[in-house]
């Protein structure tokens, strides 16, 4: 289902356990979020408003539990999840 490889960095999944970000959430960034660079061959992986409506029409009214992580975003470099943390 994920558009990259499931491979992610020890250093991700232990900022994925500090940061409380369930890989549910991951999993939803990486096939419904939005795509920037950023930088050093590196993509970012965040909600917008219209990517947020893909994954309410997806979970349906159940999307209400994933609210908390609405402002989460992943790095991902090589097809890897390198970290993953809140914009603020």
């Amino acid at each position: 289902m994920s558009r990259i490889d499931d491979a992610i960095s020890a250093h991700a999944q232990k900022r994925q356990q500090q940061r409380s970000i369930p890989s549910a959430v991951i999993d939803c960034l990486l096939n419904f979020g939005d795509v920037r660079p950023a930088g050093a061959g590196t993509e970012r992986y965040y909600f917008t408003k219209r990517s947020w409506r893909k994954v309410s029409a997806y979970f349906g009214p159940s999307t209400k539990a994933f609210e908390t992580y609405r402002n989460t975003y992943a790095i991902v470099s090589g097809g890897n999840v390198v970290t993953a943390a809140y914009r603020y």
